[in-house]
């Protein structure tokens, strides 16, 4: 164990391929940010370079690109932090068709979201992610600007603006990340993919650590 508590090592096989996932995500994105092309206009038979219609390119393909490598990030935290919770509880089931229709139903109707998956590691293994995790307020708000970027484009859904309250809430766990709004629209740039990267793999190697001791306990 380290000086933190946490394995230097994954316990789980699916813990190192989720680390790994997300190292490559990063990889890709940077190296991609380093050879992206420049932006050029062409106007009759000459080429001309335009610094506003570069600057507009480039900004552009910023946004595009973190939105994307968020998305990839928080899609590999949320499948790790399902699959990791089917593993550890089908290796716990006792035997038996009951408890088996018992526990597929459980899947359908209570691990559709983000914290219905945190929840039902509190109600099956009494691991406590949302106030266990160390990182949870960043992962909350990255959490906020994946559901803005899948579900409004890049800005804030009715939902996350239902009520002032709801919006002021919404914008809170956003600033939690590091995350700034203008107007509705997320304010994006390439350090916020190492940052939600950096969230992710603490949540992975945590959630390892802390899964690995009740599988020892058992």
């Amino acid at each position: 164990m380290t000086a933190a508590g946490l394995n230097p090592t994954p316990v789980f096989e699916r813990s190192e391929h989720s680390l790994a996932l997300v190292n490559q995500t990063v990889a890709r994105f940077v190296r991609e940010a380093r050879t992206r092309p420049r932006s050029r206009m062409l106007i009759g038979s000459r080429l001309w370079s335009s610094s506003s219609v570069k600057a507009a390119h480039a900004t552009a393909w910023d946004e595009g690109r973190v939105e994307d490598a968020i998305t990839r990030l928080l899609a590999i935290g949320e499948e790790f932090v399902f699959g990791l919770l089917i593993e550890l509880t089908e290796r716990r089931l006792p035997p038996g068709h009951l408890v088996s229709t018992i526990w597929e139903s459980h899947i359908d109707r209570e691990t559709d979201t983000w914290n219905q998956r945190i929840g039902s590691w509190k109600q099956l293994h009494e691991i406590e992610v949302a106030s266990g995790f160390p990182d949870n307020q960043r992962l909350q708000g990255f959490i906020q600007a994946r559901n803005s970027i899948v579900h409004g484009l890049g800005a804030l859904t009715r939902k996350q603006t239902k009520t002032r309250s709801i919006r002021q809430k919404t914008l809170a766990k956003l600033k939690a990340a590091g995350i700034d709004v203008s107007g509705d629209h997320l304010v994006l740039a390439e350090s916020h993919v190492e940052s939600c990267a950096e969230v992710v793999k603490s949540l992975v190697t945590w959630l390892d650590a802390v899964a690995g001791v009740r599988m020892a306990a058992a």
